[in-house]
């Protein structure tokens, strides 16, 4: 019954379950206690999943491998990094050996908490482990560097997993984003040309937003001009961010005839909403 009510995330009707079961003098079992911690994982009840685990020593039960991966999803959920760490270190004391799962939740817990050193050593520890990194806990690990404005360290990262199967275009948007914010825009560009041989999907808004934006703050105009052209090629829907860089890249190199070639395609109303971008040639009239 807990189990049922766990997986449909009813996690106060479970507990309401477990203090009956606990009532009519029936001992909670060790699967007992890991769907109730699970299902306060799922509730984002961190607390209670603590409390839980002390119910669990003074019973004389110990935790196992689901056990300690509820309580650290648990506490990553919260927010709280450094108790998801102590968990971590706990199962280890235990002879508990961790797995994937483990290691994603726990590299999550610090991506959250801008904790990018830790995130970097966690996942290096994997395959220290002798285990395989999954594309979450790649994921998790480069964001951390890329919010940590470490953009070397994600671009490692990425590099480091081009060839394996973990790769996606989520571990790409995150790296671009790294060197972006530090105007690498080389590098932004190396990378979103090399998204769908190495994933096996197609570059995304965020992609070509990320890309726009690195030309626009680099003064490259033709690449910005270009991979907008491209994303309209690819039917994806321009948003403000990438119309905003594209028209800020052309404007700040006085490419008048490019912004022309823009109002041409429909976007009249939006440039002349954006004419304070064009004050340094206020005589052009953009699609006037």
């Amino acid at each position: 019954m807990i189990s049922s009510l766990e997986k449909v995330g009813q996690w106060l009707q479970a507990l309401h379950y477990f203090e009956f079961m606990c009532s009519s003098d029936l001992q909670p079992s060790l699967v007992s206690f890991n769907a109730m911690i699970s299902s306060f994982e799922k509730g984002e009840q961190w607390q209670m999943g603590i409390c839980f685990l002390q119910m669990m020593q003074d019973l004389e039960i110990q935790p196992d491998i689901f056990s300690f991966n509820a309580l650290i999803s648990c506490c990553e959920k919260g927010g709280h990094w450094q108790t998801a760490l102590s968990f971590f270190q706990s199962m280890l004391e235990a002879a508990v050996q961790p797995v994937v799962i483990s290691y994603g939740a726990l590299i999550s817990a610090c991506e959250k908490a801008s904790q990018w050193e830790s995130a970097l050593q966690l996942f290096e520890a994997i395959p220290k482990a002798q285990l395989r990194p999954s594309t979450t806990s790649l994921n998790a690990a480069i964001s951390a560097c890329e919010k940590a404005f470490r953009w070397p360290e994600s671009l490692s990262l990425l590099v480091g997993s081009a060839s394996s199967s973990h790769v996606d275009l989520i571990s790409f948007n995150a790296a671009m984003s790294a060197c972006e914010k530090f105007s690498q825009w080389r590098w932004v560009l190396h990378l979103w040309s090399h998204i769908q041989d190495t994933t096996s999907q197609a570059a995304d808004l965020v992609s070509y937003c990320t890309a726009i934006s690195s030309c626009d703050k680099t003064s490259h105009w033709q690449h910005a001009l270009l991979l907008f052209m491209l994303m309209q090629n690819a039917r994806i829907q321009a948003s403000d961010l990438s119309l905003s860089a594209t028209v800020s890249a052309c404007a700040k190199s006085g490419q008048w005839n490019a912004l022309n070639r823009l109002t041409a395609q429909g976007r009249v109303s939006f440039l002349q909403r954006k004419k304070s971008w064009i004050e340094n040639e206020p005589s052009k009239q953009i699609g006037g």
